[in-house]
């Protein structure tokens, strides 16, 4: 018996040693809120508080008899985690964070930091009472080791005379709430209104407790936050300060932010990019938008910065004679019927020496070239066969859409070219064979890989461009093979005629 004592003896030491090395609360001895707070702690008692959102508790396993019914204490669960309930959803209506949780307490089978037990005291008025033990010690914080939550059936189970439980279920969850924060370390509010006003009213003509009379508050949220040192809405929500805390001699003292700067692209017509600083303690953030975009010419239809992508429009300029237009620095000839209307061939037009011009390469985005490539395929009994396919930062992509694990799979090239457009429409190059086929045309012709542009439209509608490409056979001066639009839908490039 003298060792089990010197063991208990030695392991009582051990958790206070522990307590008092780990406990990194705040110290709240002689603070007392301002007349306005709207809560009250116990400065007679060295404002002892929980020091945690966090707690824990168990049902005692001694039972009361009222009026001959046993009633265990358990049947009181659903009550006790509604009462949390209460204090867990104001806590964030408050504070506007969904995820913030106040208080947390956890009903274990035994052992717990609390107990909640039931007593029959039909001489006291009082529905239920909480008592708690904490280390006076102020290199403990004061923090509260031990509570216990007595529960007075002899008011929760009582009757009126028609029957009726003289406290409905919503006093006595009421009641609870109230007890919690008394549990956490919260004495007495003044305001009749809120869930810690010392007594509840009765209604005078019924006899019945007034439900709903008193409500959690802004108020008491602050305090538990005080008692939980769980601070979240009392943190100062602008540029100033991080947050607000109440000193110990009364009133706040403040703390600076600590920014973090992480530099977002953005990418729309309106903004470029931002500057997002956020504070590393308290989470709250700003940002300084950046809404001027950066092109290399009037011509470029890439924002440098941020990738915004710009369709036009883009100026008519008559050069030697030749309409023309200028799309990310290169130069188009712009080809239209000349048969005295306004509107554009059909698909393409039926001779190579009816375009005005042409180019040989596509100049895209960020200055990247696409253009065609022509191979020797094989030579079988003196005849050439060409292999024609696209070409882009010299690779020949030769395999189609769903060659997909191949680096020169044509599905691989549309991903890297892909643009979307201001309405956020997403336009990928055109597929020159079926893409379940390998992406090429083989032939026996030596053709001229090209891309032309056309002019569209008329004064009424307004007059946009689109990008061709094909092979031609200067053979036959025939544009033989896809004379189709470059992109998948089509790109209308939008243009006017300068002055």
């Amino acid at each position: 018996m003298a060792v089990n004592k010197k063991i208990k003896l030695i392991l009582a030491v051990l958790i206070i040693f522990i307590i008092c090395i780990f406990s990194i609360g705040y110290d709240y001895t002689g603070y007392e809120p301002e007349d306005d707070a709207g809560f009250k702690l116990h400065p007679d008692k060295n404002n002892r508080h929980m020091g945690s959102e966090y707690t824990s508790y168990s049902f005692s396993d001694q039972s009361v008899y009222y009026e001959g019914v046993e009633i265990e204490p358990d049947s009181y669960e659903d009550l006790i985690e509604s009462a949390e309930a209460m204090w867990v959803d104001k806590g964030k209506e408050i504070s506007g964070n969904n995820d913030y949780q106040i208080i947390d307490m956890e009903d274990l089978e035994s052992g717990g930091m609390g107990t909640i037990q039931l007593v029959d005291y039909p001489y006291k008025r009082s529905p239920a009472r909480t008592r708690v033990k904490w280390i006076s010690d102020p290199d403990t914080d004061y923090l509260i080791t031990e509570w216990t939550l007595y529960i007075n059936v002899a008011r929760f189970e009582e009757r009126n005379d028609d029957g009726t439980y003289r406290y409905d279920i919503e006093t006595k969850r009421n009641i609870i709430a109230h007890e919690i924060g008394h549990i956490f370390g919260l004495g007495h509010a003044e305001d009749t209104g809120q869930i810690m006003y010392e007594s509840f009213k009765i209604n005078e003509e019924t006899g019945k407790i007034k439900s709903g009379t008193e409500e959690i508050t802004e108020s008491d949220i602050q305090g538990m936050e005080i008692c939980t040192e769980n601070f979240e809405t009392i943190m100062a929500a602008d540029d100033e300060y991080c947050s607000q805390i109440y000193s110990h001699s009364g009133g706040y003292f403040f703390k600076e932010h600590s920014f973090t700067s992480e530099l977002v692209v953005v990418g729309t017509e309106e903004i470029c990019k931002k500057e997002v600083y956020t504070c590393s303690d308290c989470g709250y953030s700003y940002e300084v938008l950046d809404i001027t975009h950066e092109w290399t010419d009037e011509s470029d239809t890439e924002c440098n910065d941020c990738g915004y992508v710009r369709l036009g429009p883009f100026e008519i300029v008559e050069l030697e004679g030749l309409l023309t237009i200028t799309i990310n620095g290169q130069v188009w000839v712009l080809n239209y019927s000349e048969e005295g209307t306004e509107h554009e061939w059909s698909q393409y037009p039926p001779k190579f020496s009816e375009l005005h011009g042409y180019n040989s390469v596509y100049v895209m985005r960020c200055g990247r070239i696409l253009k065609w490539s022509a191979n020797i395929a094989f030579v079988h009994m003196g005849t050439t066969y060409y292999q024609y396919c696209y070409n882009f930062d010299d690779i020949d992509y030769y395999h189609g859409q769903y060659w997909w694990y191949k680096p020169d799979s044509f599905r691989n090239l549309r991903l890297m070219t892909e643009i979307i457009d201001n309405d956020g429409t997403y336009h990928y190059l055109r597929g020159i064979e079926p893409l379940a086929y390998p992406q090429y045309v083989q032939t026996t012709m030596d053709l001229e890989g090209i891309f032309w542009a056309q002019l569209c439209g008329d004064a009424e509608s307004g007059y946009y461009v689109l990008i061709r490409r094909a092979l031609a056979y200067e053979v036959d001066d025939s544009i033989v093979i896809r004379g189709q639009s470059v992109w998948e839908p089509p790109i209308y490039y939008p243009v006017y005629f300068g002055p």
